[in-house]
């Protein structure tokens, strides 16, 4: 890896929930001698961690042992290890607040609370000689807000991956409207009917904002009032594994990889199926990932193959006989399941809220959010011209060759120090 002089004295702190991507960001920083320290919430090297193992194997109900496993489980590459520091005490509070939670709002005050112990913890523990902090935007929290804060008090950098568009609350509270008696998430708006305060704690804190796609990008420009100079636009990462799929489809297979439920679009998915159906194509909808049976149940779902979340070796196969992939998300930060499979040869229509950096018309076709006519065209222009869908998924996995792990590492350095 060739880093910019300018970046070459940096020293980064990554901030981090949880074990996401088994802690790769962490390990780029680390394997390009920038890493100061990483700070997470709950990990299996720790005292805490080593207990859930322990209590794991214990005959305890099922839920109750599957957290244990899955704490257990985060277990960070020896690579950083040493440079790891869990804080187990404000992370398993939180748990016990939120098994004890009776309400939505007794949720969002438990988050709230977590925010806080954890941010003054971190401070406690110090920065070293960091000159940066790099943290995630995850859903409807800035994580460790409170330490940003400190951090930015104290002179340091701060950057934040936006893993999602800030506005997916106000888009969510517009969607459970349109679709009343769905399983809708439950949002700081919908419990206090003002913005999450970590959007506007965001604005005061972060000093570049690294994003996953235009759809993020233009979010938090447009409707945030985020200058553009302060952000970034650097695409997600594909693992190595899906290049190895030779797609053998079976026409008029459509897939559909992701939790099912409003933020992805299945709504505009079943509503495109129908319409689909009517003009008498036989297509087959396959929804592969988590679901709720409230959602199963709908009965404009009912054109729809609900398959489950399914293990990686059985998700490859799926990848292998679709005939095109499909995700109408009204909002996303960037879908790994784009990556995926345009990495497995196949064809997609998506969103423009997907944030797929595939271009459309080349190697996806990109229909309006809340669109199911659009997007039933799309779906049936591809299976119907078959010399026309070949020659997207061809140009889909060579498209995605730019964008595997070992590339990915230098243009995330670059997007938050460069």
């Amino acid at each position: 890896m060739s880093l910019p002089p300018e970046v070459l004295d940096a020293r980064v702190i990554v901030v981090q929930m949880g074990a996401r991507h088994r802690y790769a960001v962490p390990s780029i920083f680390e394997k390009a001698g920038l890493l100061e320290a990483f700070y997470t919430d709950l990990c299996g090297t720790s005292g805490s961690g080593k207990a859930a193992g322990t209590l794991s194997k214990l005959p305890l109900p099922g839920g109750i042992r599957k957290k244990l496993s899955n704490f257990a489980g985060r277990l960070p590459p020896e690579l950083i290890r040493e440079k790891t520091k869990s804080f187990d005490r404000p992370a398993l509070a939180y748990e016990m607040r939120m098994a004890r939670a009776t309400s939505p709002a007794v949720s969002a005050k438990a988050r709230q609370d977590f925010d806080r112990d954890w941010g003054e913890a971190m401070i406690a523990a110090g920065y070293g000689d960091a000159t940066h902090i790099y943290t995630m935007m995850s859903g409807q929290t800035l994580e460790g807000g409170r330490f940003l804060e400190e951090a930015r008090h104290r002179g340091l950098e701060v950057a934040a991956d936006m893993t999602i568009a800030p506005s997916v609350e106000r888009i969510m509270e517009e969607e459970c409207r349109l679709f009343p008696g769905w399983d809708g998430p439950v949002t700081y708006c919908s419990v206090y009917n003002e913005d999450n305060p970590h959007f506007t704690r965001m604005k005061e804190v972060v000093t570049r904002f690294v994003c996953p796609s235009d759809f993020v990008a233009d979010d938090i420009i447009e409707n945030w009032g985020i200058d553009k100079d302060r952000v970034r636009i650097e695409p997600y990462a594909v693992n190595d594994l899906f290049f190895g799929i030779e797609n053998e489809p079976e026409p008029g297979t459509i897939l559909f990889a992701g939790s099912a439920d409003l933020r992805k679009g299945i709504q505009y998915l079943a509503m495109a199926a129908e319409i689909l159906r009517a003009r008498g194509r036989d297509y087959r909808f396959r929804i592969v990932g988590n679901t709720t049976a409230h959602i199963v149940e709908q009965p404009l779902c009912k054109p729809l193959d609900f398959v489950g979340r399914v293990p990686r070796e059985r998700m490859l196969a799926e990848y292998k006989k679709a005939d095109l992939f499909v995700l109408p998300s009204v909002a996303e930060g960037s879908a790994g399941v784009a990556y995926e499979a345009m990495a497995a040869g196949l064809p997609s229509v998506v969103t423009k809220a997907v944030g797929s950096p595939a271009r459309d018309g080349i190697e996806t076709s990109i229909v309006p959010e809340r669109d199911p006519e659009a997007l039933a065209n799309a779906i049936e222009a591809l299976v119907e011209d078959r010399a026309a869908r070949d020659r997207m998924g061809t140009a889909a996995k060579d498209f995605a060759r730019q964008f595997a792990w070992d590339l990915y590492e230098d243009r995330l350095i670059r997007a938050v120090l460069g």
